[in-house]
């Protein structure tokens, strides 16, 4: 039988992240939550995505997609990346994927307005193709603040 901290260790290096591990658990429930600072921060952390320089992604954009839902959510949904409806109006999961996620949180009685829903990068790929390693290790610094402002118990 394989050892399941070498597997993990092996899968760490093959996506050629930096991650920390450390053994005390994160304890990010003793924030107090607050509305006003919360939306703030999203506003601040919604400056900051678009202003970044340099983003091909930006160059083929139509609308920056940031968020959809409640801040004062404890779930969190996070797509891979926006897709042709979803640049158009500038919202996540408004497409077919949004129709399914729709389908899906009705199907065990969550409404779609009280989940927060984000993306790993803010801008459509041309072709609608998947996120780069790149452009994901450009946008991951933004999707981990973006958690940490709405800390989620559920992601």
């Amino acid at each position: 039988m394989v050892n399941k901290e070498i597997l993990n260790q092996e899968f760490i290096k093959s996506i050629e992240s930096e991650y920390i591990f450390n053994n005390a658990p994160i304890n990010r429930f003793n924030k107090k939550y607050d509305s006003n600072e919360t939306f703030k921060e999203l506003t601040q952390l919604k400056d900051k995505i678009k202003s970044i320089e340099d983003c091909e992604l930006k160059k083929f954009s139509k609308n920056m997609v940031f968020s959809d839902g409640s801040h004062k959510s404890s779930l969190m949904i996070v797509g891979e990346g926006p897709g042709d409806t979803e640049d158009t109006q500038g919202k996540p999961f408004v497409g077919d994927a949004g129709i399914l996620l729709n389908k899906m949180l009705n199907a065990i009685n969550i409404k779609r307005e009280n989940v927060y829903i984000t993306n790993v990068i803010n801008y459509r790929p041309p072709q609608n193709r998947k996120p780069s390693e790149d452009e994901i290790n450009k946008y991951l610094p933004y999707l981990i603040k973006h958690i940490q402002i709405i800390n989620p118990k559920v992601i």
